[in-house]
């Protein structure tokens, strides 16, 4: 292969999951087998083909295959073989195997057929299937036919022609993909793990804060299984936190007569000294607002997930 057009070649040895990258381009070997050669000669005389012939293997353990030759140019009619090809063939009886998947001593039992390959009906075919309803075998046909050798050659009967076995090839399937979209989708997945893992560990919880007629109301949910008791201390110091900072925005009493507050500021408290206060209530149970207009509510049994979607604390 070649990296590029001008590189120089290089020979790989291309492997089952092991593909071969060539500037991110991947090539993948998907299948392979065994392609025997063969030379058919028809009745006139004439070489009518000529090259290799791939086979399907019908025994993984073996190899043994199953291979189609079709010569529709043999004349005077065409020619159509089915052929066994044995990579090490040794004799069992009546009969020849394969007992090693390597080509250590190849053979080809064939068997012959003539007549109309249906190949101008229009119906597609497969190159490894023969129909032989239109076909009929030349000769005697044999279950286990003499294999041949390589360089062997078969007579056909009524002088159709003859085969001969001249070689072994091998075929393989290959799939090149080109993929650049990879490392992204990889990236894509991983942070969807991740935000799902988060969503599984990290305390889910809600808090409101309504503000009306210069009071403020705070309610709080928690939808996690078993996290009230750590979201009401959480809760509390929301509202604590509130609390402080509606108080740092009340001007004092002292504040002198030509200091007015700003217009976004709440009115300063102009009760009495005498006058009791407002509230002032636990940030976890709620109850009338203190001086600083802060009221806060939470849920003692906090609903885990159950609450209609849109519903506040204090309309439950």
């Amino acid at each position: 292969m070649q990296d590029s057009p001008t590189a120089a070649p290089r020979e790989v040895d291309l492997k089952v999951n092991d593909p071969l990258d060539v500037n991110g381009t991947l090539t993948y070997l998907i299948g392979h087998g065994y392609a025997p050669t063969f030379r058919v000669t028809d009745g006139k005389g004439q070489v009518a083909y000529d090259g290799p012939v791939p086979c399907l293997a019908d025994d993984q353990a073996t190899y043994t295959s199953e291979c189609v030759i079709k010569v529709p140019d043999a004349q005077p009619t065409q020619l159509g073989f089915l052929a066994r090809f044995l990579p090490t063939t040794v004799p069992n009886g009546d009969a020849w195997v394969s007992i090693f998947p390597g080509a250590a001593n190849p053979t080809v039992q064939v068997f012959p057929f003539a007549g109309d390959l249906g190949l101008k009906s229009g119906q597609p075919q497969s190159v490894y299937q023969l129909d032989t309803s239109d076909l009929k075998p030349l000769g005697k046909m044999s279950a286990q036919p003499t294999p041949l050798n390589v360089g062997d050659t078969k007579e056909l009967a009524d002088g159709a022609g003859k085969i001969q076995f001249t070689g072994v090839k091998e075929w393989i399937s290959l799939q090149i993909t080109y993929d650049p979209g990879r490392e992204p989708a990889l990236l894509a997945a991983a942070a969807a793990v991740i935000g799902l893992v988060l969503s599984l560990t990290i305390r889910r919880r809600r808090v409101w804060v309504r503000v009306k007629d210069g009071t403020a109301t705070v309610g709080g949910l928690t939808r996690s299984e078993g996290g009230g008791a750590a979201f009401a201390e959480e809760f509390a110091q929301i509202v604590t936190a509130l609390r402080g900072n509606a108080s740092a925005d009340t001007p004092s009493a002292d504040t002198p007569p030509g200091d007015d507050p700003s217009p976004d500021e709440p009115p300063a408290d102009d009760r009495s000294p005498g006058d009791p206060p407002a509230g002032d209530q636990d940030g976890d149970r709620g109850g009338e607002p203190d001086e600083s207009g802060i009221t806060g509510h939470v849920a003692p049994d906090a609903p885990t997930g159950n609450a209609a979607p849109g519903t506040r604390p204090d309309e439950e």
